[in-house]
């Protein structure tokens, strides 16, 4: 009897298109928290070097040194799409 209703079981989802879809939405969240991250520190280092003299060739230096992963991430974030 118990064997009956086992057979006529069958799975609502593939579980390949919900890990996939998981996938997805992570790369998401962590491209948009990195880009918004990003604009802050911005908007923070055009702040201080506004209305504290910080000089413009330290923050140069700091938006290169995180800007380049950032460019990684987006470029992995948007390859993942493509594929």
């Amino acid at each position: 009897m118990a064997r009956e209703s086992l057979d006529e079981f069958e799975p609502a989802e593939e579980p390949t298109l919900k890990i996939a879809e998981k996938q997805e939405s992570t790369r998401s969240g962590i491209a948009v928290i990195f880009i918004v991250a990003y604009l802050i520190i911005v908007l923070v280092l055009v702040f201080f070097t506004t209305f504290f003299g910080l000089k413009p060739d330290s923050v140069k230096d700091f938006l290169l040194a995180i800007g380049s992963p950032l460019g990684f991430i987006i470029g992995y974030y948007f390859k993942s799409r493509d594929s």
